[in-house]
Formats: structure tokens, sequence, C-alpha cells
């Protein structure tokens, strides 16, 4: 399974898609209609006619090492635009203002925060708290592994 892959994609600002349980036909006929490229650890799947050109087969199991894996395969860090997706269901943030998040932030949050986006889809807001710059070095981190 793919799914923390996905969640990093998505703060990497990518759209990202994923379904745990779906069929084969079903995901490249998906991947075909919406212009997608099928990110898999299924070598069945990778090898079938109706697969080619539009999967990338990784073989690592974490997620650090899937992200240098695809990085390698297709230049992902290149074209990143990160958090700018909610990482929970894949919408592009809009930001807010201060007083629009308060409602919904701790009340420290709003004291000691001042950029703010929301999803629209799913209600959550984001703020540039500590884990920007952690993931930020995570990222970095990644590409010196290139």
């Amino acid at each position: 399974m793919l799914g923390r892959l996905a969640k990093y994609l998505r703060m990497l600002g990518f759209d990202t898609k994923y379904e745990k349980e779906i069929k084969d036909e079903e995901l490249l006929r998906e991947a075909k209609d919406e212009d997608r490229i099928v990110i898999t650890r299924d070598t069945h799947l990778v090898k079938r006619k109706d697969a080619v050109g539009i999967c990338i087969l990784l073989t690592k199991n974490d997620v650090k090492s899937q992200l240098i894996e695809l990085n390698n395969a297709i230049p992902v860090f290149a074209k990143a635009a990160p958090f700018t997706r909610c990482s929970v269901c894949n919408t592009l943030l809009v930001p807010i203002t201060k007083e629009q998040a308060e409602k919904n932030v701790p009340p420290y949050v709003f004291k000691t925060q001042n950029q703010f986006s929301y999803c629209p889809a799913c209600d959550k807001v984001y703020w540039p708290a500590t884990h920007i710059a952690k993931l930020t070095a995570f990222f970095k981190e990644i590409l010196q592994k290139e």
C-alpha cells in the first residue's frame, strides 16, 4: 500500500488520487481517462500491456526511499508546490484570514500564527507551524540523496 506516499505527494502539492481497494482494470482505465500516472508496488500490474507508459514501479517499503525512487523515475521535486493541497482529501487549499480561522484553531495557534489555509472540501484549517520546517528538511534530505 502506498497511502503514506500519497499523503506526502499531496503535501508536495501534487494532485494525488489514492484508493485502497480498486481492480486493476478500473485503476488503469481511470488513469488513462484522467491522464494520471499510476505509482505501484504491484509487479504484475506494470507487466500488463495496457499499463505500459502509465505505471511506475516502486520497490522500496519506506516513504523516504519511495520518494527517492519516484524522483529518480520522474523528477517530481522540480514541479512541487508544497503545502497547497489538503493532505487528507487532495483539494486545493484556499488562503483565509486570521479572523476566519479563529473558530477552527486552538487559542494558542490563533495567538501565535498569522497565515492560514482552508480546505473547502473537508473543512480542515492549516497553518505553518513547526511541522512545515520538519517536512521541508525531510524533503531537502531526500533531494540530497538523489
